[in-house]
């Protein structure tokens, strides 16, 4: 999954667990995207990488430290499980340093069946 974060942005702000731990509805800040993804019923979540995205390039994130060019992860994913499944959210901030349109990119890693 992937969303454009757009030049010049100021992040998520310190209410960002918060942020996670709402409903997809909740709208974050201009300089915030969070990106959620459901898994079916009975799949197993078992890891994810962030990345960012400039054009044709794309670079991997660490979960807390600032991303090549701009940008960061700031927490590691947030898990919600249910009986319809688990949904994964993550956020990733945009900064001063972002000067050009860019993609935060989240893939899930996961198994299905037994």
């Amino acid at each position: 999954m992937e969303a454009v974060v757009t030049p010049g942005s100021d992040g998520c702000g310190a209410t960002v667990r918060d942020l996670l731990a709402k409903p997809a509805t909740a709208s974050p800040s201009a300089g915030c995207r969070v990106l959620r993804l459901s898994l079916p019923a009975g799949a197993r979540y078992t890891g994810y990488r962030y990345g960012v995205q400039e054009g044709t390039e794309e670079l991997d994130c660490q979960a807390g430290k600032d991303c090549p060019g701009g940008g960061r992860w700031p927490l590691e994913p947030a898990l919600a499980k249910s009986t319809s499944g688990t949904t994964i959210a993550a956020a990733f901030e945009g900064n001063a340093a972002v000067t050009k349109e860019r993609h935060a990119v989240f893939t899930v890693y996961y198994t299905t069946g037994k």
